[in-house]
């Protein structure tokens, strides 16, 4: 958003979300990123966001589905938005959350202004 009010005048689209599972230290609590971080600590996978919503017209929602297909055996604890020219523009990190076969994970990311 600073890029676009000062520079160029439009913001880049995002379309993914990458997910990964360096998101906790040792003692397996999350580890809030870091503002310089440009990348996941231990990035596994990335996926075509499944929409975008406008729930209020202060909120934008990115929403992306993992199936029983993707991601197993993986603790899952960090995610990221992606945009169309490659760069992560936010990054959350939580508790792992650990995929299996039998699972569909459905992940909701609010963009609240």
């Amino acid at each position: 958003m600073c890029k676009s009010s000062g520079q160029t005048g439009q913001l880049a689209k995002v379309i993914k979300m990458v997910f990964g599972t360096g998101g906790v230290n040792q003692e397996n609590q999350p580890t809030p990123p870091d503002a310089s971080d440009t990348a996941l600590k231990n990035q596994t996978y990335e996926k075509n966001l499944d929409s975008t919503e406008f729930p209020t017209t202060t909120t934008c929602r990115f929403k992306c589905t993992l199936t029983g297909e993707e991601c197993n055996g993986q603790e899952i604890s960090e995610i990221a938005l992606k945009d169309e020219e490659g760069d992560l523009v936010a990054i959350k990190t939580f508790g792992k959350k650990t995929k299996d076969a039998e699972s569909t994970f459905v992940f909701e990311w609010d963009e609240e202004f």
